[in-house]
């Protein structure tokens, strides 16, 4: 049997002290068959000569340079030329579990899924602990349905566009919006929209660094409430553009902002 081909891409823009730990862990995976396209999206430190450093060591990986433009502009180039017939995306200062390839593909396969969502832990630099939300005996795999995975979009594993396998098929229509913030909030439910079905892999199998850098330590600016009013404004035209109900979700972005409002 033929195993499927899995494209990772990786926005990078000055990661050169995280892109290590993020290659290493991507090389050392259980499931051999996959490509990386790293997208250097105008880095000023030494990110693009460490991935040239890789790709001399293993054809699998190829880098593209480009101008900075943001990371969804640079996921965007790397969509442009995946040639996978899965798609997962790691952002350059993470890093995965051995087995976050293999665990993803083999359960969307049994499943005949088009998405697996895995389950995430934290490394947060200025404690440098780990915090994990699970333990070995709360592993499992379930469905989930469209309407429950709706309700679940104020929690980070679902809205994110990392920690995730995507059949590749569902980018045929859906990009990335450039020069936008919350492109993954935006782009995500679109594809879930496509789905036929959706595992949910209840393990610990993405690493999410927060650093002082992170996006999601940022104070919120004008401008990014512009961007978040946006999105939400976008997600509810889908849901109404497929049919679903949006009463749960304008309520769930209610108080999305509401929290946001306490800042």
């Amino acid at each position: 049997m033929v195993q499927p081909k899995i494209s990772i891409i990786i926005p990078v823009y000055n990661a050169e002290a995280y892109l290590p730990m993020c290659l290493d862990t991507i090389f050392k995976q259980t499931y051999p068959h996959f490509e990386v396209l790293a997208i250097n999206d105008g880095s000023t430190d030494y990110s693009l000569k460490r991935l040239k450093e890789y790709a001399a060591q293993d054809a699998r990986l190829q880098v593209f340079d480009q101008a900075q433009q943001g990371p969804a502009t640079a996921r965007n180039v790397g969509l442009d030329h995946a040639t996978g017939d899965y798609i997962t995306f790691i952002d350059a200062d993470d890093y995965v579990k051995e087995n976050y390839l293999e665990r993803l593909v083999t359960e969307c396969q049994a499943a005949t899924a088009e998405i697996a969502i895995s389950d995430y832990y934290r490394y947060k630099e200025q404690t440098k602990m780990l915090y994990y939300y699970r333990t070995k005996e709360d592993y499992q795999v379930v469905d989930l349905a469209l309407a429950e995975l709706l309700q679940r979009m104020n929690k980070l594993e679902f809205t994110t566009v990392w920690g995730k396998l995507f059949q590749r098929t569902l980018f045929e229509r859906v990009r990335f919006l450039a020069g936008h913030g919350y492109e993954d909030t935006m782009t995500v439910p679109k594809l879930y929209l496509q789905a036929k079905k959706i595992v949910y892999v209840q393990e610990d199998l993405y690493c999410y660094r927060l650093t002082d850098d992170s996006v999601m330590s940022e104070y919120l600016t004008v401008t990014k409430i512009a961007d978040l009013l946006r999105t939400i404004e976008e997600n509810i035209l889908d849901l109404t553009f497929s049919g679903h109900d949006i009463q749960h979700q304008k309520q769930l972005y209610a108080n999305y902002l509401a929290t946001f409002a306490e800042y």
